[in-house]
């Protein structure tokens, strides 16, 4: 995007000393980036794509650059388009300026108590600190331009005026971790021990802080000093402390049979119960227990493993920042509040539940390992089921008791899976310096829902539901009135299909298909590098695909050549309640039909979400030892050209986007998070990366 920036500066700092038994090391980063990206457009606040996307795809959006000049074709008084405004205008006048500090330390200390016992601490700490102001200029549409003088409803008889505007403020986030753990190790002849025991803490922080003004006295002078009338303001702290110790025990006979048993206890100030778990694991060597049978073998190493644990998780971030602030009732700054002088305050429609558990998983796991041809070719295979109950989840409740939902403990999934990684390393390794690895894994995923509170779909946001017996996330959309004798989709006198009255299950928008495969190929002192995957099996509602539409700019709409036609695969009543084919009646109004009638309804753009994916290739060249024998410092010096995410291969009735790019939703925190399922026009098209990386060694 034009005038668009990233700019980003690392410094780092490590160190190491030994104290003869007593090991000290320590590790500092600061990280600053600086991002200056276009804001929203001052029509519906829609993103520079969508604006782009309204726009008919033979103009030469570069002769619009200049949007001051009163007189240029690019100025809102003067562009050609009169329903959305010029992309230049948002690029020129609506900008978001980010300042990103990341601080990372953390400072480890071990001491070798004696032979067979070990004590280390370690301390931690990040914080992150986000300064950002988004600025748009107003706009005054000309009294000429106001008068609509060409009839067609034009944007600026609604729009007409719009006030300068801005938003400052800070996000500033730390979190402060420490682990003291104890390790003894102990062998008894042919019986080995271990056993770990610890204490750890973490301590989490965020404060929300900002001030905004909806109307400025001037354009280009964004000072909140200027505003007209009272300026908006919040403050929001939230911080979640976490407690826990944790013990780990293994025992092993020979160095070919382990048995390992872990358990946790935790307490969290965001619940007021505290939690423990455990789990454990035996594995078993077979080719270590019976060398004579594997050796100079075909297959020379095997080993079988099984595991059983129960985990406990409290997920309560989804409805605040760490949870924090669920145990008890809090009145906030109600809405319109303070009015002049007069203060107002109102809990929140959600009822906080004091008796919120942890979520409980509950996995059980066989495996094996194979070795072939002395470990030139490796097999890793893995099969598990997974349930977990006690799940967070909204319900409903009385609003005759003040609030509308609350928090409880219920609901049930589960998923079950195979997993398998097959490595050859090397394919192929000859004398002359070539040398081939391969690596291939799979991995199928089954999910379900099992309960759900009294056993009603749950909605998740935009078109994903949680449904029992359903793979999750489900996607619900509208679909055509249809003949429930054939299916065919319902036309009326008009020849125009309706909307159906209630949501369809069109199939999960979870891929359980999932195959990667990656290679290099090194020839002396060259290494080519690729990493491909496939993902397969759901589907996606491309949302995009209904703009595109509205706007008449898809592939889609070009349907009939924009003329009338007939819907195919259609049917109408006769008048005597049958349905009978449509060969004649077309849609007596396309425009319409591309603009309000079919963006109304979601099947015709569900889509396969499968793909193939190029994910990375890379070329790297090591200078030669003999090159650097000369010098005193230098000890290697690699160059490598990569690019990433260069190619994507989708099914054909997936004619818009990304499937894998998906939507990003925003909580009311400003928290961001990857809508699944779900592609709109708040996301600009994926983008390839290429670079450059020059590592030495001194």
């Amino acid at each position: 995007v034009p005038y668009d920036r990233f700019r980003k500066n690392n410094a780092r700092v490590s160190g190491f000393k030994d104290f003869d038994g007593f090991k000290v090391d320590y590790t500092a980063s600061y990280t600053q980036s600086d991002v200056n990206t276009v804001g929203p457009g001052f029509f519906q606040s829609r993103p520079l794509y969508f604006a782009v996307l309204n726009t008919p795809a033979h103009v030469d959006l570069r002769q619009f650059q200049n949007t001051s000049d009163l007189n240029s074709f690019g100025n809102v008084n003067n562009y050609f388009n009169a329903y959305y405004p010029n992309p230049w205008w948002q690029i020129n006048n609506s900008r978001i300026l980010d300042r990103d500090e990341y601080l990372i330390g953390n400072i480890n200390a071990a001491l070798k108590v004696n032979r067979w016992l070990d004590v280390s601490y370690r301390l931690a700490y990040t914080s992150h600190e986000n300064l950002y102001k988004s600025t748009q200029n107003g706009v005054d549409y000309s009294l000429y331009e106001q008068t609509d003088p060409y009839g067609v409803s034009n944007l600026a008889s609604s729009v007409k005026h719009t006030n300068a505007s801005m938003t400052e403020g800070n996000v500033f986030t730390s979190k402060l971790s420490g682990d003291l753990i104890v390790t003894a190790h102990k062998k008894f002849k042919d019986v080995s021990t271990k056993l770990i025991l610890g204490q750890s803490f973490q301590s989490d922080y965020i404060k929300f802080l900002g001030i905004s003004a909806s109307a400025l006295n001037f354009n280009n002078f964004f000072n909140i000093n200027t505003r007209v009338g009272n300026p908006g303001a919040y403050e929001n702290d939230f911080q979640r402390n976490i407690e826990g110790v944790f013990a780990d025990a293994t025992v092993g006979y020979k160095d070919y049979l382990f048995g390992h048993v872990a358990y946790r206890y935790s307490e969290y100030s965001t619940v007021s119960k505290p939690f423990n778990y455990g789990g454990g694991d035996v594995s078993f060597v077979m080719s270590d227990a019976f060398p004579d049978l594997f050796q100079d073998k075909f297959l020379n190493f095997l080993k079988i493993r099984g595991s059983f644990g129960v985990t406990g998780e409290i997920n309560l971030d989804n409805i605040s920042p760490f949870g924090a602030y669920n145990l008890k009732n809090t009145f906030n700054t109600a809405n319109g509040f303070p009015y002049g002088n007069i203060s107002g305050f109102a809990t929140s429609p959600t009822l906080n539940n004091p008796n919120i558990k942890d979520e409980r998983t509950t996995e059980f796991e066989l495996g094996a390992e194979l070795g072939f041809l002395k470990n030139r070719i490796n097999l890793q295979g893995a099969i598990y089921k997974s349930n977990t109950t006690n799940q967070t989840l909204s319900s409903q409740v009385s609003q005759a008791t003040g609030y509308s939902t609350t928090l409880i403990n219920s609901g049930e999934t589960q998923n079950i899976g195979v997993e398998s990684d097959l490595r050859f390393t090397p394919l192929l390794n000859t004398k002359s310096g070539f040398r081939w690895d391969v690596g291939v894994n799979f991995n199928y995923i089954f999910n379900k829902i099992v309960a759900l509170p009294g056993g009603a779909d749950v909605f998740l946001g935009n078109s994903s539901y949680a449904i029992v017996g359903k793979s999750f996330p489900t996607l619900k959309v509208y679909d055509w009135n249809r003949d429930p004798a054939t299916g065919k989709v319902i036309v009326d006198e008009t020849g125009n299909p309706s909307r159906g009255s209630s949501l369809v299950n069109v199939g999960s928008a979870f891929n359980p298909y999932r195959l990667g495969f990656n290679t290099s190929v090194s020839y002396k002192d060259f290494t080519f590098a690729a990493v491909a995957d496939y993902r397969g099996g759901g589907v996606i509602f491309n949302q995009i695909g209904q703009d595109l539409d509205f706007s008449g700019i898809s592939a889609h709409s070009t349907y009939g050549n924009r003329e009338k036609f007939v819907f195919p695969n259609s049917v109408y009543n006769d008048g005597t309640g049958k349905y009978v084919a449509n060969a004649n009646r077309t849609i007596s109004n396309v425009y319409n039909f591309w603009s309000g009638n079919i963006n109304r309804i979601g099947t015709p753009y569900v889509t396969s979400a499968s793909f193939w994916k190029i994910r990375e290739l890379s070329l790297s060249y090591k200078l030669p030892g003999k090159y650097l024998l000369h010098t005193k410092y230098l000890k290697s010096v690699t160059a490598t050209v990569f690019g990433r995410n260069l190619f994507t291969f989708r099914p054909k009735d997936n004619i818009w986007t990304d499937p894998e790019f998906n939507d990003n939703a925003t909580n009311a925190y400003g928290q961001s998070f990857n809508d699944a399922g779900y592609t709109s026009v708040n996301q600009t098209p994926p983008t390839r990366f290429w670079g450059f990386n020059l590592a030495v060694t001194f």
